[in-house]
């Protein structure tokens, strides 16, 4: 019998693989991700997407009904599907999100299974996910439960939540594992023009050097965009350079950031002989341009919520080299002076600080604060900057071996093997069914149990 994987979104995330939101990470992992179980062979391997009613399933039929890749995928109800399973022992729930919860949930529900439940990591900075993990404790924690971290930085979070729960004196999570599985590109979808013809539709230079960065045009979630364009303004004043900021996905107060952002740039141009172009709700055609044009990959991240980086994936599957800060999940993608560069950075410890983050901030003001504390090394940034573009040499070799390392450790068939591997080991591992030991009673002590039950005595 194959295994059968049983697929929860959790509410936060849009499933439309049709038409992904540009830059938008967890809803174009999402996509890549249900896309990419197609690789698994069908006699190991069904699939079932769940939906909390018969209204959602049939508007997740129509999202995926005309997607090739996704044809394997049967939509269904929770309802349905316990129907169907709740006697399989064959069954692993996966959750597409941090709601291990959710997982852990429709088990409780199946009654007495002991299907190994799995959630995924992205946004890890959000009282929502300890919450979520202290439901999860409360539902009966399994040995072989997991959730599946994108990175060692994600997995280190993880293990802090649980920690902090267990001492906590709430019901333990300490059980639960964190292996790391990459999140994954598909290469073949992303398509590449030549550099020439795509800075010709862009209306740059031949000879002119360009520093990309691409992703959420944000000061509180994403990057220190503002350093940035100060770093870049001080050093290649004058020079054939160019800095191409790019990003998209709305969220609540995007325009207010991005006005603030065209006006920080037209103010230092005035000022200075420097080139910086500002695109906003960047298309997958203009991406495309963008990235095809692009001789660097810049990427200052300061977010605690920066878990891997999908756009430093990207980059390196468009043989850019890569200059980013050694922040959380970038580490574990970028190989310093071989991939690109990492740039060190410190955090700024606040003594006045006495009571948790949890009960002093909302997310908005956890944000703030924390890229507030995150101290970039910007003359090593910049000096980096000014040593790629000095050196083609150099930039062809970090490309080249960027290129080989994202095929390698970021493809979407390392992912989904990673996550089968995971699947495949807990059900290997997993506890006798609680429902099989029920039935090793005696027919005296079954007979008995009829009798009482049926009002009769002996």
């Amino acid at each position: 019998m194959p295994i059968t994987v049983a697929l929860l979104s959790s509410p936060r995330i849009r499933l439309d693989p049709r038409a992904p939101e540009t830059l938008c990470g967890v809803t174009s992992f999402t996509s890549t991700f249900l896309k990419g179980l197609s690789q698994l062979s069908p006699a190991e391997y069904s699939f079932s997407l769940l939906a909390d009613s018969p209204a959602t399933c049939e508007l997740l039929r129509d999202q995926i009904s005309n997607e090739r890749n996704l044809i394997h995928i049967n939509v269904t109800t929770c309802d349905d599907f316990l129907n169907k399973f709740w006697s399989s022992e064959d069954v692993v729930v996966q959750s597409l999100g941090h709601r291990i919860d959710l997982a852990a949930q429709l088990r409780h529900l199946a009654g007495g299974t002991t299907w190994p439940v799995f959630g995924m990591t992205h946004d890890l900075v959000d009282r929502d996910v300890v919450e979520r993990l202290i439901v999860y404790g409360a539902l009966g924690p399994r040995k072989t439960d997991a959730i599946i971290c994108a990175s060692s930085a994600a997995r280190n979070l993880m293990k802090h939540y649980a920690e902090k729960i267990h001492t906590s004196g709430v019901q333990s999570v300490s059980n639960l594992q964190f292996p790391i599985v990459a999140h994954g590109v598909d290469w073949a979808s992303l398509p590449r023009l030549p550099k020439n013809h795509a800075r010709e539709l862009l209306g740059i230079d031949r000879d002119t050097i360009v520093f990309l960065y691409l992703g959420r045009l944000s000061l509180r979630y994403k990057a220190d965009l503002l350093g940035l364009i100060e770093c870049f303004a001080r050093r290649f004043q004058g020079k054939r350079a160019v800095l191409c900021l790019a990003g998209g996905a709305s969220y609540s107060g995007i325009d207010s950031e991005v006005a603030f952002i065209s006006n920080k740039i037209a103010q230092i141009s005035a000022d200075r002989q420097i080139y910086i172009n500002l695109h906003s709700n960047v298309s997958d055609d203009l991406k495309t341009l963008l990235l095809s044009s692009a001789d660097i990959f810049v990427s200052p991240a300061n977010s605690l919520q920066e878990s891997f980086g999908l756009s430093l994936v990207e980059a390196m599957y468009y043989q850019l080299p890569v200059i980013a800060t050694k922040w959380s999940g970038y580490t574990d993608i970028v190989i310093d002076d071989s991939t690109g560069y990492l740039v060190d950075t410190r955090w700024r410890s606040n003594s006045a600080e006495t009571s948790g983050y949890r009960s002093r901030f909302s997310r908005e003001a956890l944000a703030i604060e924390a890229v507030s504390r995150v101290l970039i090394d910007w003359n090593s940034f910049g000096a980096r900057m000014e040593e790629l573009y000095a050196d083609r040499k150099r930039r062809e070799a970090f490309g080249s071996e960027g290129l080989d390392r994202a095929r390698k450790s970021f493809s979407v068939h390392a992912m989904i093997k990673g996550y089968s591997d995971a699947w495949s080991t807990a059900l290997l591992h997993k506890e006798h069914s609680i429902m099989a030991r029920t039935f090793e009673s005696s027919l005296d002590e079954l007979a008995q149990a009829v009798m009482i039950y049926s009002g009769r005595e002996d």
